[in-house]
């Protein structure tokens, strides 16, 4: 029972070490190796894409890119939407914290104090503010994309920054996203957190790695 009192202390930063380290190996990868990187391929096919756009300007090309670009919206829309339903969400949860603590109050949920309660809404609420963030500026992106494709005298660098820049906002706000699933469940305890984060490390792996390794077999 004493060791189930340390594992706030011992789970909690291993967690958050090992999301922050996946990220910078990605990030390190991403910029040496794109190559080797979903991320990375995605980025040079969006730019020859893009480059593609600004060369052919015809009206079956500009369809084309509308519906892509509107996909692209309404992914980031739903994000934010979800976001927000969990922000509400939590807002209840954090309101009927007491209740909650006298629930949880058994030793395999971590740590109650009122110092970690509030260091968990603190990080749950931190990262969900800024997904809600970088998926309304995607949204904003595209939708001044979708005025800038429709008018023929456009500017092609500024129309390759602003698909660049609403792709990355959209990346941000889904990644950042999948990283306060763990940070939510850590109102059950710092197992369940730790569990989820050597999930989410595992399933974000396979998206940003082996993707790109089975399309080269």
């Amino acid at each position: 029972m004493v060791l189930l009192l340390y594992l706030d202390r011992v789970l909690v930063p291993l967690s958050m070490v090992l999301s922050i380290g996946y990220h910078v190996y990605l990030a390190y990868c991403f910029k040496n190796k794109p190559h080797v990187t979903t991320l990375g391929v995605n980025t040079i096919r969006r730019r020859n894409w893009a480059q593609t756009i600004i060369e052919d300007q015809n009206e079956k090309t500009g369809n084309l890119v509308i519906q892509s670009l509107r996909n692209s919206q309404m992914g980031s829309i739903l994000g934010a939407s979800v976001t927000i339903l969990l922000i509400l969400s939590l807002s209840a949860i954090t309101n009927n914290a007491y209740n909650a603590n006298d629930l949880l109050s058994n030793s395999y949920f971590g740590s109650q104090s009122i110092k970690t309660v509030l260091l968990k809404y603190c990080f749950e609420y931190s990262f969900l503010v800024f997904s809600f963030f970088c998926s309304s500026m995607a949204v904003i992106c595209f939708v001044q994309l979708n005025f800038l494709l429709s008018v023929a005298d456009f500017s092609p660098g500024y129309v390759q920054d602003m698909i660049e820049r609403g792709c990355w906002f959209a990346f941000l706000g889904n990644r950042s996203f999948y990283v306060t699933v763990p940070l939510l469940l850590w109102i059950l305890g710092p197992v369940p957190m730790m569990l989820s984060t050597l999930a989410l490390v595992w399933v974000l792996y396979q998206l940003d790695f082996g993707m790109v390794r089975c399309s080269n077999n």
